[in-house]
Formats: structure tokens, C-alpha cells, sequence
């Protein structure tokens, strides 16, 4: 799972809570439930996955070109073979 995925999940978890407690209000015999709608930061929870080359493999160049922006802040040249991207990419996660 991806983390816009996670993102997404974590997002939809926390909508869903306030409308129970709403529900749950007006069930009590309130007339009105105060809602405040506040802007929710998302929590990414990410699982440290073990990344192999396998799992580089399978994404596509522009992921991987992303993935090394987003979790390394390093920009690699398109021009790259995704060989040479897999590689690179992975030495990253797994520097010595």
C-alpha cells in the first residue's frame, strides 16, 4: 500500500467516525450536533516495507523517478534506462 493510498484510507476512517458521532448525538435526543469541520492533516502510517529489487522491477520508470524525489529528495535524468533506475533507486534504500 502506497502512502496516498494509506492517505486516502486514513482520511476516509476519520470521515466516517464523525458521522457515527452524529448519528450517535441524534439518537440521544439532541436537536443539533455541533460539527466543527476542521482541516485533518493526514497521519501517514507507512509499514517499512522491505524494498528488493523484484519490487523496484515491477514499477514503472516514472514511479521509480518519484519514489527517489519523495523519499530521498533525489532527481534522477528520464533519459536513464529503468536498469540503471532500479539500481540506483535501490542503493538508495540500502546504503551501507
Amino acid at each position: 500500500m502506497n502512502i496516498m493510498t494509506t492517505t486516502l484510507v486514513i482520511s476516509t476512517v476519520a470521515v466516517i467516525a464523525t458521522i457515527a458521532i452524529i448519528i450517535i448525538a441524534m439518537n440521544r435526543g439532541q436537536k443539533e450536533a455541533k460539527l466543527t469541520i476542521e482541516e485533518v492533516k493526514p497521519k501517514v502510517v507507512t509499514k517499512k516495507k522491505k524494498v528488493t529489487k523484484s519490487s523496484l522491477r515491477a514499477m514503472k520508470k516514472g514511479e521509480l523517478i518519484k519514489l527517489a524525489k519523495s523519499d530521498f529528495d533525489t532527481d534522477f535524468d528520464s533519459s536513464l534506462t529503468k536498469t540503471n533506475l532500479v539500481n540506483k533507486v535501490y542503493q538508495l534504500y540500502h546504503k551501507k
